[in-house]
């Protein structure tokens, strides 16, 4: 399991991370000197920004896992890598959800609401728990990889909810590269690769 969440884990740190500190600075300045209107356009903007390269990465990985993973796991039998391999692709969908869950939390700090985003990082231990616990007589190794891929799915929800409380839309609306959007990504780009 840890090598087959490994690029996952990795893609997460760097990408969405580095997207959560580029957003902050923006996301405050843009609130406290234009509006909740103009904070919620940035936000949005800045979704559908990480939706899209998100997206991309993850399906990037789902193309190419079957070739990285061999390079990864040198040591591997055949039965051991075929396990791995399914791993992967099981816990790929954690990229697009926990990549969501860290811009919802930069902006919940960005919000001053500490406490729930530092309370919500206990749902993936828990869901895994809960998935070998519940389901790890029968399914093995994939009720923890579910457990865990559920478990950011529920990191994700109470997140949501906090957003809705701060009064802010989750379904995101293009409303082209402004420049609170464009401010972000210029950001984004040498904090990408210096994760990287």
């Amino acid at each position: 399991l840890l090598i087959a969440f490994l690029v996952p884990s990795f893609v997460i740190n760097v990408v969405a991370g580095s997207f959560n500190a580029a957003l902050i600075p923006v996301f405050i300045h843009t609130r406290e000197r234009d509006g909740h209107a103009a904070a919620q356009r940035l936000f949005s903007g800045v979704v559908i920004v990480s939706l899209g390269l998100l997206s991309l990465v993850t399906l990037l990985l789902a193309l190419g896992g079957a070739y990285a993973l061999p390079l990864l796991a040198t040591g591997f039998g055949p039965a051991k890598l075929a396990l791995t391999q399914r791993l992967f692709y099981l816990l790929l969908p954690a990229i697009l959800i926990n990549g969501l869950a860290t811009i919802w939390d930069a902006v919940l700090n960005a919000g001053e609401r500490f406490a729930l985003t530092a309370l919500v990082a206990i749902a993936v231990p828990l869901g895994s728990i809960a998935g070998l616990l519940l389901l790890g007589p029968a399914l093995g190794i994939y009720a923890l990889a579910g457990g865990m891929v559920a478990g950011f799915a529920i990191e994700l929800a109470l997140l949501t909810i906090g957003l809705r409380r701060q009064g802010l839309r989750i379904w995101p609306r293009w409303y082209g590269l402004e420049p609170p959007v464009r401010r972000v990504i210029g950001q984004y780009l040498p904090m990408l690769a210096g994760a990287a």
